[in-house]
């Protein structure tokens, strides 16, 4: 099953802006995020502060649960946005093998 790609434009100090620079006053909802399984960040070169939601919520707000990703890749581009790419990192349950014993 192919996971659902998140694009996010986020300022410096990580609050979520629209795609022209502006900050936008609603979170993402966790089960958008939960559903994810590769997140892009556009990341332009400015500081917005104030009570601006993030990507994990308001300031002060936490993820109700642990959540790994890698970064697959990052690119810079003439106008000073940086373009990270992550992916979910998929936990894979061992497998455990019996042991065999001898007669």
């Amino acid at each position: 099953m192919v996971g659902a790609v998140l694009r996010v434009s986020v300022s410096l100090d990580g609050r979520l802006l629209q795609e022209s620079a502006r900050p936008i006053r609603s979170c993402i909802p966790l089960s958008a995020l939960g559903k994810t399984r590769e997140l892009v960040l556009t990341i332009h070169p400015l500081i917005v502060g104030g009570d601006i939601p993030t990507l994990s919520g308001f300031p002060g707000d936490f993820l109700p649960a642990e959540q790994r990703w890698e970064g697959v890749s990052v690119a810079g581009r003439p106008d000073g946005t940086i373009v990270a790419r992550y992916r979910r990192k998929i936990r894979v349950k061992r497998v455990s093998r019996t042991s065999r014993r001898e007669p």
